[in-house]
């Protein structure tokens, strides 16, 4: 039997994320999470793996570090990726990072790959994978 949410008949849900953009997109559409669990999941892209492949996959492992403690729940694990290429841009950590970024970006288009993976409590993952093309301004 599922755990469900205290206030609601229905299974519980799990943001397998502490991005506080995350639980503000859920927030726009009326989801508020019943608990938000970081995930520790290595995000090192794997040799000659493609960036969409690697938000997909990304966005699963979350899913299912999760899910693994938590038989019964909705767990939602999601990743973004940006990428000029086939290159992954890091993360940045601080401002330098996000400088050299910002620089390489200027003037080019660029994807960006949304992957969102929600497992059940009947433990099967479904997914999504959303591709946005951003065409940035030349920074002057």
């Amino acid at each position: 039997m599922p755990k469900t949410s205290p206030t609601h008949d229905r299974p519980r849900l799990i943001l397998a994320s502490e991005s506080p953009r995350r639980r503000d997109l859920l927030k726009q559409i009326g989801i508020v999470p019943d608990k938000i669990i970081s995930p520790h999941v290595d995000e090192t892209a794997r040799p000659q793996e493609k960036p969409a492949a690697l938000a997909g996959r990304l966005a699963e492992a979350k899913a299912r570090a999760i899910a693994a403690s938590a038989p019964g729940c909705l767990v939602l694990g999601a990743d973004t990726i940006v990428a000029c290429g086939r290159r992954v841009l890091p993360k940045s950590a601080d401002a330098d990072d996000a400088r050299r970024s910002l620089t390489l970006l200027s003037g080019r288009r660029h994807r960006v790959f949304g992957g969102v993976c929600i497992i059940g409590g009947d433990a099967q993952a479904r997914h999504r994978l959303v591709t946005t093309i951003v065409s940035f301004k030349r920074l002057e």
